[in-house]
């Protein structure tokens, strides 16, 4: 279970927003730290989904740059606003998931967005529901980019078989198992390692679903 650090964040007057029980209710994440370069980009692509039936929620940690203004300037769409004091990109995701209140939870980076404006609504069509799911992303490098194909669950034992902001996990299961903020760099392997040891099943969505 998510466990917090108490006066290790500040959570700042939340944006309230009438939501529809009756449809799929998303929570999308963004941490990030020093990320005046790329989260403007992120930010509007997610407020421009179609779907709309989200919170949209930002973690973050006191920056060197220019940051927070742009938060600032999204004040009036961002649903939950979260400062932490205590740094480590897992323990701002877990931080996240702490305060999140969605069927789902996706975890979009500062610098990530979504393929295209109705990647949440085609995630409500899929006629079976399950814990996990995800899908395809592209990613851009300097000069060319690539599409990369996830794989099927098994290949975990071989490493992370998709990229984490391209899956969609059930909160109640994000919330139980956490990242283990110890595993700096591998702890959303670590997570999926111990979300497959379950026998929890995922379900691949063969679309593109994340650019980053």
């Amino acid at each position: 279970m998510i466990k917090i650090k108490k006066k290790s964040y500040k959570v700042l007057p939340i944006l309230k927003k009438k939501f529809n029980n009756n449809l799929i209710k998303f929570s999308v994440i963004t941490v990030v730290y020093n990320g005046e370069k790329t989260l403007e980009k992120t930010i509007k692509n997610i407020l421009s989904q179609k779907y709309k039936n989200f919170e949209y929620i930002i973690v973050y940690t006191p920056s060197d740059d220019k940051t927070y203004d742009i938060i600032k300037k999204y004040r009036s769409k961002i649903n939950k606003i979260i400062i932490n004091y205590d740094i480590g990109i897992y323990k701002s995701m877990n931080l996240g998931a702490y305060f999140s209140s969605g069927e789902y939870i996706n975890y979009m980076n500062s610098g990530d967005y979504f393929f295209n404006k109705k990647t949440l609504h085609e995630i409500t069509k899929l006629k079976k529901k399950t814990d996990v799911i995800y899908g395809d992303c592209e990613v851009y490098y300097d000069g060319f980019k690539r599409k990369i194909k996830a794989l099927n669950q098994s290949y975990i034992k071989d490493g992370m078989f998709f990229s984490h902001q391209s899956c969609f996990v059930k909160r109640k299961l994000q919330f139980k198992l956490g990242f283990k903020t110890r595993y700096y760099y591998s702890a959303d392997y670590d997570f999926f390692c111990r979300v497959y040891k379950k026998n929890i099943k995922f379900l691949y969505e063969s679309k593109m679903l994340i650019i980053r």
